[in-house]
């Protein structure tokens, strides 16, 4: 069991260590309406601790999905597709 653990643990942090350098080649905009009441205006920030979060915590959690969700979310409206990213992380 802890053996399973260590192994999703690792393949989180290849995919959220491959999402950080995807990042590094894109502009990203000052801020981003992640719906009409929620607009992030530092993104840099809000994907570093979105990403440390995923990374991090368990993603049975409640919180750790909401972040997830939000990540999730900011990345596509940027045009970052996370199952690509995943595909070639595996």
């Amino acid at each position: 069991m802890k053996a399973t653990k260590t192994k999703q643990l690792e393949d989180r942090k290849k995919l959220t260590d491959a999402i950080r350098e995807k990042l590094k080649s894109i502009k990203l905009p000052k801020q981003l309406a992640l719906s009409p009441h929620a607009t992030i205006t530092n993104l840099e920030r809000f994907f570093d601790s979105h990403l440390k979060v995923v990374e991090k915590h368990d993603p049975e959690s409640l919180v750790t999905k909401a972040f997830a969700e939000r990540l999730r979310l900011a990345l596509v409206l940027i045009g970052v597709n996370v199952n690509e990213i995943a595909k070639t992380v595996k």
